[in-house]
């Protein structure tokens, strides 16, 4: 059942033998039938509810999906034995073991889930009238505990198991509401968006189940009035319904406040959407106060936030409008005022503002008195449009070209007066977004005329900004390129006011960068302003037309002016971002043109694609294309024209592509400077191969692009060598897939494929790769001479990506074994890594018949003493491959079988030098050891032998080889021995010199018992003090071993005061947010270890000082790492013993604060309302940012909200008043 492929198949076995085991049990007679079906149900049952309860998540998720339906709905008794003994195992478990409390927990949501969406939970008179059990089965208490659980998937489970129903219409009873009045509030600010999505994806069934129950309610109500009967119960729960929806928009429009996280802020206005959508809006949906908020919300740095605000704005002016004439002037002067920001969030802002106003009939007369002339006669003759949205769209239409001619005005007199005071990009991607909701094909005739002028001088004024933009992104160094035309006549009074006004603002360094994102981002505004133009705008072919009729908006000539512009760009520019910009838009150009039924347009892709073909073959040195930057944009011209052609038509222009550029790529080796012909077509190949799009039409050209590419690393010339590199990872993705490990020794079998199936799939590679390995492994031992073959890392990569055939050695024609002594050469090879690349490529060739021998006949190959001459890189690169290729075929043997490797006992035994010889390195004695490992050894030699290996290891080599040789030993003797104590003890009286050092013990520390550790150190001020100065991750993690020792001792009250707090500065260093998560981890461990001691301080011990340990806890449970805290959520569990399910961190933030009260609020009450006041008085922590910077690359918590906190602190400074009151009356 781990396997997903086999998953299936094993639930139908699982399932047949369980359903036949029941029928024989039914058709014995001997035992009571009580009897039998408790039988059958141990059985069967336990081990699924088992595997729900672990913590094996893949086991756990095919469970789930494939056998666990099938067990619910065999019969309603095993329903009712999983939730029973799911119910009872959790009332029982201990809250010591929380881990296991939180598996029982999950198992009984994911049945309760299961159950409920199958239909076999029955709502009947009975369950409804229980209050404190949902539906007869599961108790509301439990149900709220599993809302409540830290456990992402727990409280998932829980809350569908609450919303979902087999009956839509299914009436959501008042506990259900509650229940998701309790989860709600909780789950808004998760930072996965997984669960974010699941949590809106239930949320939505949740609203259908209220209104098809409401429908059928309000139906079965008006019958009741003819009957006059159960009116109270039916008008009360419509009601429930209304309060709650009234509810539901009060605490999504509450929690976008100034300052809430994106996520909170994304949850919330993607709930109003799905109020939208059930159509909830009424009059009374959005007050002032709130209408206003979702037009802020238009401000959002996050444009799905954008968008989903101004869906819940349309949809409440569809139905009644806006009527406020004096802030709609306000907003549109603000988003005109937008289009000279510097800052390029603001032009989305900008666009999202001028999208809602359109939607609004009462903007059209600012929109008339706005509207201004534009250099063409023909609109100034034409009649003001109504007053639709085509027409609105219009009339701004017109003010922003008349900007935009403003702007381009000020930039042809200077580019940097342009940059740093009207960036053209603001107003292009504002005109591109009011296109994107105009429907070109559809204007109404007797405007056609006004809109084609517009679009004439539209496009015409794009031509003219990227004339004057392209110097920049052309440039060979566009970055921080400020050439002299960009500053232009700039008068000198000018640019002494800008340079008195930078050291103000620390904006000297930045006008190179405000140069280049004002041009890239313009051109990147006129490619795909230009591509959505051509794509969506009707066009004249012909003179014959006539374009009044037809509604033409574009002509023909246009069109080729476009593709000029684009083939200028892809082919000339420099800049990343401005041609992979101008190749989205060059793909709605090119996919217009081949769907086109215009013979003139539908020829012009075959046109560019042949000539571009004819550039790259002729290899100018005049030529306009980048041969650096990986081709630049030539990849991606070549990359649009082929992707859009039709599959219909045959793809004739890609195979014709492709045909020439792997000519070109396998032609022969160049011995000139350059060979850019060569360097091109591999760049674009590796395009066309990276292509999704292009994933089945590539497939046979995939052999030769793999020999293309392992030929191109023998090419003298670097750039050949980078682009078959480059080309020789595209086509490892393209055969094995996408990359899912970064650990090369540990591939998932998904990237790998059997040889038997590669070499059918590409045969021509077999004998090709055969011959490169035979040619790369000759020599290659030799000493005298340094020689790395160019072609033996590629083969060695793709041999390592596959695996044995259960059926290898039936097919003559591809036999893996004329690989193996090729692969055994290479161990000789001086350099490492491709001793390793070798040892991995090993495996798949060797079967189970040979390995023995093969084995063997390595450990001839190494010599049986230490004083004959031996090559130590031959040594370990045999080790190596006994390790890597020998290792898994052995360890898959039967068990008759088991007995062959151990024949070679004396041979490992004779060779037992490779340890005990001091010369020798760390990384040969640990290949040795865990080669000894592989081939089945009796424990007592292995452990004498790692016993030899580990006391000579701390004689001879140096602390840091530890994590080679003796951890690697630290971890063998713990597995195999009772008692690892004497080890660990072993290496800390060892280590304690290099402590006082400061030396790093994390690889042993990582093995090691703390407690242990913490003993041998002793309590003493002087090891305390070096740790506490150590400052290093799991170093920290053994003060909480310190801590109880030198609490436990009769100590000085002063010294005592000391060290902790020395201890608190520590931690306070250590937990900030701009230390890494491994530091914060450390911290909340030492706090939830040393709960009682520091945070409760039962004996007052600590005083004061406590409440800066509480202050560390509260600021780690707001920290961005989910990890840190959920560790600081779990002291919650310390405070309360009975508690055994730890809750999620944004319950723990509000339930800590109120531990804190409750503990420390008796006995020191001043102390701890003084720390709650203080707490409020803290303001939070912004970088001050220099100027209008365009990126911030300071540290920041994105997901800590100080609102939130000071919501819980007045709360509970409240309840601590209320105390003093209370205590001062008495």
């Amino acid at each position: 059942m781990r396997e997903q492929t086999l998953a299936c198949y094993a639930s139908d076995l699982y399932e047949k033998l369980y359903m036949n085991h029941k029928e024989v049990l039914c058709s014995s007679k001997d035992q009571p039938e009580s009897s039998l079906v408790s039988q059958w149900q141990t059985q069967w049952l336990d081990p699924v509810l088992d595997i729900l309860s672990g913590s094996d998540q893949t086991h756990k998720t095919h469970v789930t999906e494939y056998i666990l339906p099938k067990l619910l709905k065999y019969g309603i008794q095993t329903m009712e034995y999983c939730i029973t003994k799911l119910d009872l195992e959790l009332k029982n478990s201990c809250s010591s073991d929380q881990s296991s409390a939180v598996g029982k927990l999950g198992a009984l949501m994911m049945c309760l889930r299961r159950a409920r969406c199958l239909g076999l939970l029955k709502v009947d008179e009975h369950n409804k009238q229980s209050e404190n059990v949902l539906l007869g089965v599961a108790e509301f208490s439990t149900v709220q505990q599993a809302l409540s659980c830290r456990d992402d998937q727990v409280r998932i489970d829980a809350f569908s198991f609450v919303c979902e129903s087999h009956r839509t219409t299914e009436t959501v009873s008042s506990k259900e509401l509650e229940l998701v009045k309790f989860f709600l509030p909780l789950n808004l600010n998760s930072q996965k968006p997984s669960f974010r999505q699941s949590l809106l994806s239930l949320l939505k069934k949740l609203l259908n189940r209220l209104e098809e129950s409401k429908a059928l309610l309000t139906k079965c109500l008006e019958a009741q009035q003819t009957k006059n009967t159960e009116l109270t119960a039916t008008k009360q729960i419509l009601e429930d319904y209304q309060d709650f929806y009234k509810w539901l928009k009060e605490l999504l429009f509450g929690n976008l406040f100034p300052g809430a996280a994106y996520t909170r802020r994304t949850t919330c206005l993607s709930g109003l959407c799905l109020l939208v959508d059930i159509g909830y809006p009424d009059r009374q949906f959005l007050d002032t106060e709130q209408f206003y908020l979702l037009i802020t919300c238009l401000d959002d740095s996050f444009e799905d936030n954008k968008l989903a605000a101004l869906k819940v704005l349309s949809s409440y002016l569809d139905l009644y409008g806006f009527e406020e004439q004096k802030r709609l002037e306000e907003l549109l002067n603000r988003a005109l005022g937008l289009l000279s920001s510097t800052k390029p969030q603001d032009s989305t802002s900008a666009a999202y503002i001028f999208r809602f106003l359109l939607k609004c009939s009462n903007i059209y007369g600012c929109l008339e008195c706005l509207s201004t002339e534009l250099d063409t006669p023909h609109i100034e003759a034409m009649e003001v449009p109504d007053n639709t949205h085509t027409g609105r769209s219009l009339l701004l239409l017109c003010k922003l070209v008349s900007v935009l001619n403003e702007q381009l005005v000020i930039a042809e007199t200077s580019l940097l007066r342009a940059a740093s005071e009207k960036p053209i990009y603001h107003t292009l991607h504002c005109i591109r977004y009011l296109l994107s909701d105009v429907d070109l094909r559809l204007i109404p005739k007797q405007y056609s005329c006004k809109w084609r002028d517009v679009l004439c001088v539209l496009i015409g004024k794009t031509f003219r900004c990227a004339k004057l933009v392209s110097p920049i992104v052309h440039s060979s160094s566009p970055e921080g390129n400020v050439p002299d035309d960009a500053v232009g006549d700039l008068n000198s009074s000018f640019l002494e006011g800008m340079l008195v006004l930078e050291e103000g603002t620390g904006l000297t360094e930045q006008i190179p960068q405000y140069l280049v994102v004002c041009c890239w981002r313009s051109i990147k505004e006129v490619s795909l302003l230009l591509g959505h133009v051509t794509l969506s705008a009707p066009i004249k072919c012909s003179d014959e037309d006539d374009d009044e009729e037809q509604g033409a908006l574009l002509t023909f000539e246009q069109i080729l002016e476009v593709g000029q512009f684009f083939t200028t760009q892809l082919l000339e520019s420099k800049h990343r971002g401005a041609f992979e910009l101008a190749h989205t838009g060059f793909v709605q150009l090119c996919d217009m043109l081949w769907r086109s039924n215009f013979a003139k347009l539908h020829t012009l892709p075959v046109e560019w694609l042949q000539k571009i073909m004819v550039d790259i073959k002729s290899d100018s040195p005049e030529s306009r294309l980048c041969a650096t930057r990986r081709s630049a944009g030539v990849p991606f011209y070549v990359q649009a024209l082929v992707t859009t052609e039709p599959v219909c038509a045959g793809r004739k222009g890609f195979k014709s592509a492709m045909e020439e550029l792997l000519q070109l790529s396998l032609g022969p080796l160049e011995t000139t400077t350059n060979d850019n012909s060569k360097v091109h077509a591999m760049n674009i190949l590796r395009a066309l191969y990276k292509d999704t799009r292009l994933s089945q039409d590539v497939m046979p050209y995939t052999a030769d692009g793999v020999k293309a590419a392992i030929l191109g690393f023998k090419s003298q010339i670097w750039a050949v060598r980078n682009s078959a590199t480059l080309l020789m990872s595209s086509l490892m993705t393209r055969i094995f897939g996408v990359k899912r490990s970064r650990d090369e020794s540990a591939l998932s079998k998904k990237n790998c494929q059997t040889g038997r199936t590669f070499f059918h799939q590409y045969p021509s590679l077999y004998q090709f790769l055969l011959n490169q390995l035979i040619e790369a492994s000759q020599d290659i031992g030799d000493m005298e001479q340094m020689h790395l073959h160019p072609a033996l890392y590629p083969v060695l990569m793709i041999l390592g990506r596959l695996f044995p055939s259960v059926m290898e050695g039936t097919d003559t024609g591809f036999s893996l074994v004329e690989f193996i002594p090729h692969i055994v050469r290479c161990s000789s090879c001086p350099v490492l890594k491709t001793r390793l690349m070798a040892a991995r490529a090993l495996q798949p060739l060797v079967t189970q018949e040979n390995v023995v021998s093969l084995l063997r006949d390595m450990l001839s190959d190494i010599p049986t003493d230490h004083s004959a001459p031996v090559i130590q890189s031959h040594v370990h690169g045999l080790l190596l491959q006994v390790d890597e290729g020998l290792f898994p075929i052995v360890s898959k043997r039967v068990n008759s079988d088991v007995k062959s490797p151990t024949q070679l006992l004396p041979m490992w035994h004779e060779r037992c030098w490779i340890i005990k010889v001091s010369e020798h390195s760390t990384i040969q004695r640990n290949s040795y050891m865990h080669s000894v490992l592989c081939t089945f050894f009796p424990i007592q030699l292995y452990t004498h032998i790692v016993l030899y290996s580990f006391t000579h290891t701390l004689s001879y080599t140096a602390l840091h080889t530890l994590s080679y040789t003796a951890l690697h030993t630290a971890c063998l003797i713990q597995h195999y021995t009772h008692s690892p104590i004497q080890f660990y003890t072993q290496t800390v009286l060892y280590l304690k010199p290099q402590i006082e050092y400061g030396h790093n013990i994390s690889c042993v520390l990582g093995v090691s018992t703390y407690s242990e550790i913490g003993k041998i150190l002793g309590s003493g001020k002087k090891y305390f003090g070096v740790i506490c100065k150590a400052s290093m991750g799991r170093f920290v993690k053994i003060i909480y071993c310190q801590i109880n020792l030198f609490s436990s001792k009769k100590t000085d009250e002063d010294l005592t005061v000391k060290v902790f707090t020395q201890l608190y500065e520590l931690l306070l260093k250590s937990s900030g947010s701009e230390q890494s998560s491994i530091l914060q981890l450390s911290c909340a461990e030492v706090l939830k270890q040393n709960t009682a001691k520091l945070l409760e301080d039962p004996e007052n011990i600590l005083g004061e000082l406590t409440f800066s340990f509480w202050e560390i806890a509260i600021n780690l449970l707001q920290e961005d790492d989910i990890e840190v805290k959920d560790t600081v959520a779990d002291i919650f569990c310390e405070l309360n013993k009975d508690v055994r399910i730890s809750v999620q961190p944004a319950l723990a933030l509000d339930w800590l604060i109120r531990e804190m009260v409750r503990i420390h609020g008796n006995r020191n009450k001043h102390g701890c309302w003084m720390t709650l006041t203080n707490w409020s008085k803290k303001e939070s922590v912004l970088i001050p940012e220099p100027g209008d910077r365009l990126f911030d690359r300071s540290e920041m918590n994105t997901y800590r909200e100080d609102d939130v906190l000071q919501k819980l602190l007045a709360k509970h400074t409240s309840d601590v008043a209320f105390w003093n009151e209370e205590s001062q009356t008495n």
